[in-house]
């Protein structure tokens, strides 16, 4: 698991601004996917440039797998947010 370092606090566990909803921990997720994504596409592009197509198709790869785990955390909120109905 992740470690946060304010006080092993997740952020929306000590947030004060008013916005009493609960932040799933698929909100919590997103940011490092897509950093994955922008990080795989920097790769690609730096492989393209430079000729080396292993480098090119690994970026594409860690951009693709970023994608898919993105439509899974948007697919679990979905799932939560139907349970959360009345």
């Amino acid at each position: 698991m992740h470690e946060n370092p304010r006080n092993g606090q997740w952020p929306h566990q000590d947030r004060d601004d008013g916005d009493d909803r609960e932040v799933t921990m698929a909100e919590d997720d997103k940011g490092p996917n897509k950093f994955d994504e922008v990080r795989g596409k920097a790769k690609e592009r730096l492989g393209e440039a430079t000729g080396n197509r292993e480098q090119a198709a690994e970026g594409r790869t860690e951009k693709k797998k970023a994608k898919v785990k993105q439509a899974g955390e948007k697919v679990k909120d979905a799932l939560t947010s139907d349970r959360e109905r009345p």
